[in-house]
């Protein structure tokens, strides 16, 4: 990762795929290697690779760091609770209830009762409704 070069014909896609070709040995692997190229706010690349590949892509000069992906377990949809807040800690329902914390997409059966949406209340009028 780092940072994008000042130039407008820079082509992250390009620079990537070039990167990877030196680590691995062959354009075609190299290519198929590479799973998604970052290029809009920073400069950087997924790539499936060995760990003498990812040893070697370390070493190259124009390279800032490697590391792995980290599988994340999915905690709860009950943040309130996972965070251990007690019931009386002074709250603002009124601000509280138009926040999302956040939203992983992990791919799950939405029929799974952890997802369930016993105690919450009605939608909000002012959220769009996906039917």
């Amino acid at each position: 990762m780092g940072e994008l070069p000042k130039t407008t014909t820079y082509l992250p896609e390009d620079h990537h795929h070039n990167i990877l070709e030196a680590a691995i040995g062959d354009k075609k692997l190299a290519r198929e290697s590479k799973i998604h190229s970052y290029g809009k706010s920073f400069n950087g690349f997924v790539a499936r690779l060995l760990p003498h590949e990812a040893a070697k892509l370390q070493g190259e000069n124009n390279v800032v760091s490697v590391f792995p992906n980290k599988v994340n377990k999915l905690h709860t949809t009950r943040s309130w609770d996972f965070l251990g807040m007690p019931i009386k800690v002074k709250r603002n329902r009124k601000v509280e209830k138009n926040i999302i914390l956040g939203m992983l997409d992990t791919g799950i059966a939405l029929d799974c009762p952890c997802f369930n949406d016993k105690g919450f209340g009605p939608v909000p009028s002012s959220w769009k409704e996906c039917k």
